[in-house]
């Protein structure tokens, strides 16, 4: 986590991003791995919120960038805006190999995990942010992290009483 400056801010912003691309991948991997139709779907849909949650972020990043004021989540994917290309600076997207699980389960114990990581990253933000737009930005991300536990944990149950 970087200093509240505004270069700060958006190296915590295009970490959030490195973040959320890693996971989709993660996401994508344990559907392709996945024998469980249920399972299958779920990833598929997690990786789809991490691409939609990465794509927001990279327009926070360039709206910020550019000074001007970011729209909620709900209203970005209703609305669409146009927002210039942003070049988020990315070091690294975590590389597959990074992913080990050998069932469903293990990628939802993994993803449980992965999950955790990054609502703690959130909470971290927003705990020492005192702008209360980025404050606000940051309780979203943590929302969405909580909504993945969810859809995880429910799957978890769903694969320990069918096994």
């Amino acid at each position: 986590m970087k200093a509240k400056t505004a270069k700060g801010i958006l190296e915590n912003l295009a970490g959030a991003y490195e973040m959320e691309k890693g996971v989709g991948k993660f996401y994508r991997k344990a559907a392709g791995a996945a024998h469980e139709e249920a399972a299958r779907a779920a990833f598929l849909e997690l990786a789809l919120s991490e691409d939609q949650q990465a794509e927001y972020i990279r327009y926070a990043y360039g709206t910020l960038k550019n000074g001007r004021e970011i729209t909620g989540f709900e209203d970005f994917r209703r609305l669409k805006p146009e927002f210039p290309e942003p070049q988020i600076p990315v070091s690294r997207i975590e590389p597959e190999s990074d992913y080990n699980f050998t069932d469903e389960l293990g990628a939802i114990l993994s993803a449980l995990e992965t999950e955790a990581g990054e609502y703690g990253y959130y909470r971290d933000l927003h705990d020492n942010e005192t702008d209360p737009r980025l404050k606000s930005l940051y309780a979203e991300f943590m929302r969405w992290e909580d909504a993945h536990v969810e859809v995880l944990k429910a799957l978890r149950l769903r694969i320990e009483e069918t096994s």
